[in-house]
């Protein structure tokens, strides 16, 4: 029931959220949600692998608009507090790119 209050639901919307994590390590995320005045759905497909060894953690997701987001994380064990980050993202329909 606390649910309903913390995760910021309102009447109009119905959403859906899913995660799962295989037994290799790769975290799953799905999330979907459908405006009911609008009669507008959205949803998110996003993939998590990480190597914590390596500092290293691969990230992309993929939404209902074809965009696609990667992002390339690594932060090394000698240097606390440090992090590198590398994110894109992609636009199949426009060819759009960007990167920082």
């Amino acid at each position: 029931a606390r649910d309903i209050f913390d995760k910021g639901y309102d009447f109009p919307k119905v959403k859906l959220s899913l995660k799962t994590k295989t037994e290799s390590g790769v975290e799953f995320e799905t999330n979907g949600s459908h405006d009911l005045d609008k009669n507008r759905t959205s949803g998110t497909l996003k993939t998590k692998l990480k190597f914590p060894e390596q500092g290293v953690t691969f990230s992309e997701s993929w939404n209902t608009s074809s965009e696609l987001e990667t992002e390339l994380t690594f932060e090394p064990k000698p240097v606390s507090g440090l992090k590198f980050t590398l994110s894109s993202s992609f636009l199949p329909s426009s060819g759009h790119k960007s990167a920082k």
